[in-house]
């Protein structure tokens, strides 16, 4: 689940570009759609696909505000199935839904799928370096996070951080007063 559902976070400014093509029409013509429902694809100009691929079905959530900067840190694109291509004709694709995440909707984008690859394996090491950033947002907006839940951090490949690194969250604390004698 967490390798096919999980959101990432995209620029503002290429969230219109994202994908490959649109979902656009249901076989059986419902409106929401999940597991073994088949589906129609439209591909943008100059995109193709070949029967046998798997393409993932993203859509566009809620923008992300740097909560020191005030911009934007991107929108939210919450991953949300799974489909296996069964035709392809020029730019129209069939397909079947293979995982659904949730709600698969029509509108929503499609995209080749990369499956994500967590370090399952990855023994948990000191860090050799010091990573500084705060975080920006949690996945729904929650003020309290805890276990397992997603947050969006204000780092990345820049400051060396890869797919698999363990962050500690400190939040800075001033000293508690001292009682007067």
């Amino acid at each position: 689940h967490a390798m096919v559902c999980s959101p990432g976070l995209v620029a503002e400014q290429k969230v219109d570009s994202v994908g490959i093509g649109t979902l656009v029409k249901s076989a059986e013509e419902r409106v929401m759609l999940s597991m073994e429902d088949r589906v129609v694809v439209g591909l943008d100009d100059n995109r193709s696909v070949k029967t046998g691929d798997r393409l993932l079905v993203a859509r566009e959530g809620r923008r992300l505000i740097h909560p020191r900067t005030g911009q934007s840190a991107g929108r939210v694109l919450y991953a949300v199935g799974l489909l296996d291509v069964t035709d392809v004709q020029a730019r129209v694709v069939q397909a079947r839904v293979s995982y659904s995440c949730g709600p698969i909707g029509l509108g929503d984008r499609v995209m080749p799928f990369t499956p994500l690859l967590f370090p399952e394996e990855k023994a948990l090491q000191p860090a050799r370096r010091s990573v500084s950033g705060i975080v920006v947002d949690s996945l729904r907006g929650e003020q309290l996070m805890g276990l397992q839940q997603m947050a969006f951090v204000d780092v990345g490949a820049d400051q060396g951080v890869a797919l698999g690194d363990v962050f500690a969250l400190q939040r800075p604390n001033r000293p508690a007063p001292t009682a007067a004698g």
